[in-house]
């Protein structure tokens, strides 16, 4: 059986004036837990935040990976995923890229990719993200303290609590920033999981295998499963 193809989406880390600074960054753990999992990780790139269909077509899923902005090229790949019901996993920014597109596509008639080229602006996140304290208290963070930075999720039946077994998990938590409440609202996508102190953690899609989590993990190998479900899913396309 031939491994299905995984395209990874990272943001980039802009400096225009120092052009081996201007980069995109893949983290190994996301490609390690895919292929662990039996898939194939490709990373794909959008220089100069120009997105590129081409890549996404060759792809059988995708991962959406943490980072610090998003842009408009990568709430295009999120449209594209979306509209052509292609399974994926978004982690962190990932989840926020979803909200992105959810908010940005309930202000439009048509959507589709020049419109969101075009109109979508880093400065529209204070519509759908807002700043918190306490989910990301270890700066830097090191894998020997990752026990220290694990908080309670409370799973509402799905996707998420059938892949873990439990209702409830304790998961890796690095993150400034959440997903503003209303945001999936009337949306594509329902909200199945919550740290205890209330933050959105987790959304699954209404149809289809469209998983987004705020938590990391892929941190911990021990969170195989999600990955398999991922590969899983990507073989039945």
């Amino acid at each position: 059986m031939n491994k299905p193809i995984i395209g990874i989406i990272s943001p980039r880390s802009i400096n225009m004036e120092r052009t081996f600074l201007d980069v995109t960054r893949f983290a190994n753990n996301y490609s390690r837990r895919i292929r662990e999992a039996g898939g194939v990780p490709i990373g794909l790139f959008f220089p100069d935040n120009d997105f590129d269909l081409a890549s996404m077509e060759i792809c059988d899923g995708f991962l959406f990976t943490g980072g610090g902005i998003i842009e408009s090229s990568q709430v295009e790949a999120m449209h594209y995923v979306i509209s052509n019901d292609k399974p994926f996993l978004a982690i962190c920014l990932g989840i926020q890229t979803i909200a992105a597109y959810e908010w940005f596509k309930k202000r439009c008639v048509n959507i589709d990719y020049k419109i969101i080229k075009e109109n979508f602006k880093l400065e529209f996140e204070e519509y759908f993200l807002e700043t918190i304290s306490g989910h990301d208290t270890l700066s830097p963070f090191y894998t020997k303290d990752i026990d220290k930075s694990k908080h309670g999720i409370i799973l509402n039946e799905g996707i998420l609590s059938q892949v873990f077994s439990s209702n409830y998990i304790l998961m890796p938590s690095v993150h400034g920033f959440i997903i503003k409440e209303g945001v999936f609202e009337n949306s594509d996508f329902e909200i199945v999981g919550r740290s205890e102190d209330g933050v959105i953690e987790a959304v699954e899609g209404l149809e289809g295998f469209k998983i987004g989590v705020q938590f990391h993990p892929e941190i911990e190998k021990d969170n195989y499963k999600l990955f398999e479900k991922l590969v899983l899913e990507c073989r039945k396309q």
